[in-house]
């Protein structure tokens, strides 16, 4: 498990260095027209691209790995314990770094999020050494794992637009990624977006704890209070946009950083690990 997770690490920082160092990534693109460019340019972006599908290959194999290894420790309860929810977390940011190369088109944002992977995956070692059984949890709590974990996806795509954001407004932004980072409004809408999508999923999982309790009979209320406080700062960076009517939202993007961490800190304790 640890060597898998390790692997995984390996692949995205092979990949960013990749695609950094290739002076032909931004040629990668299915819509450019073959027929301006020369017979040895062809050939080598052909060769860039068999390079960069074999990495691809490898990362699938690794992160598929990862996620059926964490599977067996669990007992199949992904998306009901700590591990679970984390390893699947770090399976759907992949899946949004595979199809943000075609959608997205900012590198600076896959490249936040592969940090974000980085981070994941090292919690996944941490998870693994202290042991992650968990019971599998009734349809109740399943639902509200998955809404926590998906949630949390959104909210770190949300928090990696704000980063872009703030480095996109600093000096250093240039300097640190050694390109032009994507316009503002990009990040202000991809974050809103993000958003928006974390509140419908911090709704959901809050609807699915109050069923999980009233079948259960628990006075605890922590399944309740983590959609809900991770919600506040996602309608109050909405409300930001909506009424602010300049072109930049500055405290909009300072809150759209602040449910992906939350919810990070609640997964690692166990506090949305809802057995009901």
């Amino acid at each position: 498990m640890i060597a898998a997770t390790l692997a995984c690490i390996a692949t995205v920082l092979i990949e960013e260095m990749f695609l950094r160092r290739s002076r032909l990534r931004l040629l990668d693109n299915g819509d450019r027209d073959g027929e301006t460019l020369s017979p040895a340019l062809q050939t080598r972006i052909e060769v860039f691209r068999k390079r960069y599908r074999f990495i691809r290959v490898v990362q699938f194999v690794a992160f598929g790995l990862v996620w059926a290894l964490a599977g067996e420790a669990v007992g199949g309860a992904f998306l009901v314990s700590p591990l679970g929810q984390i390893t699947t977390a770090l399976l759907l940011l992949q899946l949004i770094r595979i199809l943000g190369r075609r959608v997205v088109r900012s590198w600076l944002l896959l490249t936040v999020t592969a940090a974000q992977q980085t981070l994941h995956a090292l919690l996944v070692i941490l998870l693994y050494t202290r042991g992650g059984g968990h019971d599998a949890g009734g349809k109740a709590g399943i639902l509200y794992g998955f809404f926590i974990t998906a949630a949390t996806v959104a909210a770190a795509v949300a928090g990696s637009s704000s980063v872009v954001y703030h480095f996109r407004r600093s000096s250093l932004g240039l300097r640190a990624f050694g390109e032009e980072p994507p316009p503002l409004v990009a990040s202000e809408k991809i974050a809103r977006r993000a958003l928006i999508m974390a509140s419908i999923l911090l709704i959901s999982a809050q609807l699915c704890g109050m069923a999980g309790l009233v079948q259960s009979d628990d006075p605890v209320t922590i399944p309740l209070a983590i959609p809900a406080a991770a919600l506040l700062p996602c309608l109050a960076a909405l409300m930001i946009f909506r009424s602010d009517r300049r072109f930049h939202h500055p405290a909009g993007m300072v809150l759209a950083l602040l449910p992906y961490p939350l919810l990070m800190v609640s997964i690692l304790l166990g506090l949305t690990s809802a057995g009901f």
